[in-house]
């Protein structure tokens, strides 16, 4: 039986994955094709733009595959062959990349777009398990 932990996980980080001006430039046409273009340009994509900009990544495997060649180097590989993870963690590791070599003012924005995702993924999490939702706090106290 398998072991289900952090090393396990870690064991799907397979390929390195680059930031080189040449890839962002090949990149470029990919993310203007979900709506995630001004990731490149000014660091500021809104919550829902992210949201669906991934959901139509996810929506083509192409696009996808495409995506994980370009970064990885890796032209001639079929990701789509690959586990779940090892696409997630090309995906994590290029976004975090590039993340910490962007302007603050721009990793704020990217922030601040992260969090409201999340905020409309447990709102959307709840409304299917049929919770009720606060209006206001966190906590049972506010």
């Amino acid at each position: 039986m398998k072991k289900y932990d952090n090393e396990y996980s870690e064991s799907f980080r397979k390929y390195t994955v680059m930031t080189k001006m040449r890839v962002l430039l090949r990149l470029r046409v990919i993310l203007k094709a979900v709506g995630l273009g001004e990731i490149l340009t000014t660091g500021k994509v809104q919550s829902k733009q992210l949201m669906t900009g991934i959901v139509a990544a996810l929506d083509d495997g192409g696009v996808l595959n495409e995506f994980c060649q370009i970064v990885t180097g890796k032209d001639d590989h079929d990701f789509l062959d690959e586990d779940a993870g090892v696409l997630m963690w090309i995906m994590y590791d290029f976004f975090g990349a590039l993340y910490w070599q962007m302007p603050l003012s721009w990793r704020e924005s990217i922030v601040k777009s992260v969090q409201d995702l999340v905020k409309v993924g447990q709102i959307a999490m709840m409304r299917s398990a049929g919770g009720m939702i606060p209006t206001t706090g966190s906590t049972a106290s506010e």
